[in-house]
Order: structure tokens, then C-alpha cells, then sequence
């Protein structure tokens, strides 16, 4: 898989501008919390939405939710399997550093790239990662991702 990082296309890309903006309306620029997920405006982006649960003793992320959307692209659901699955070992590692990186830092991660998907009609991808708090503490990212 082909990766690149805070590319124009991604971090001026119109529908990830829009998801930050409704974000910072309700977040007020502050960590989102995951209580904010099911109000207006950003339930409507949940389709498009991964949440990854970082656990320290397996040094990955658990992918808690893996929207619809995303699950009709790839056509399979992640939910419950661990980031790294062994399978593209370099790749993993970059994505489980990204969220890690956006989790501790505090910050949002741009991220995009293409892949070979065969027949499927989607070629690029387009994510923004950010930390997500649950109960006040900060051990989990949120991405909102865009096909093209």
C-alpha cells in the first residue's frame, strides 16, 4: 500500500474540512469525547468512522468500530481484530505508529493513499485520525475516511 502524510488532498480535501469543522463546533478545539459521536452533526459521518482502542500489552489497537461505509468498501467488517494482523507487517506498522502518534500527541494525523484494489471501483483514500477520550481518558483514535 502506498502512504502519504499531510498531502494536500488530504488535509485540504472538502468533506475531511467539514467533518473537522462540525467536530470543533461541538469538541470546542478541545480532545473529542466519545459522548459527542451520537449528537448531531457528526452522527451522520459514522458510516465513515473507525474507532482503535490502543492496548498497551499487545503494543496495537483494537478497531472497536469499523463504520459501514467503510465495511462495504473493503467488503469485510474489522471490528474486534487487532490493527497488526500479520499480513503486511511495514504497512501495519506505520498505521498502528499514525494512531499512536495522534493518540499521545494530541494531534490529527492526515493520511492518505492508493491501493490495488482489483476490480473495486475505489482507488484512493483520503483519513484524518485524531484522539478520541472516553470517561476523560485519551486511549483511543477516531478516523474518518473518504474513497474516491
Amino acid at each position: 500500500m502506498d502512504f502519504f502524510r499531510d498531502a494536500d488532498r488530504t488535509t485540504n480535501h472538502r468533506d475531511i474540512l467539514q467533518f473537522l469543522s462540525d467536530c470543533d463546533d461541538v469538541s470546542k478545539d478541545k480532545v473529542l469525547d466519545f459522548s459527542f459521536l451520537q449528537q448531531t452533526p457528526l452522527i451522520r459521518y459514522s458510516a465513515s468512522f473507525m474507532i482503535l482502542q490502543w492496548q498497551e500489552e499487545k503494543q496495537d489497537f483494537l478497531i472497536k468500530y469499523w463504520g459501514s461505509h467503510i465495511t462495504e468498501v473493503f467488503g469485510l467488517d474489522l471490528t474486534g481484530r487487532f490493527l497488526a494482523i500479520g499480513e503486511h507487517v511495514e504497512d501495519e506498522r506505520y498505521l498502528i505508529m499514525a494512531h499512536y502518534e495522534a493518540m499521545k500527541d494530541q494531534k490529527k494525523v492526515f493520511l492518505g493513499g492508493a491501493i490495488d484494489w482489483g476490480d473495486k471501483s475505489h482507488k484512493q483514500w483520503n483519513e484524518v485520525i485524531q484522539p478520541l477520550s472516553r470517561d476523560g481518558n485519551i486511549g483511543e483514535t477516531l478516523t474518518y475516511v473518504t474513497f474516491k
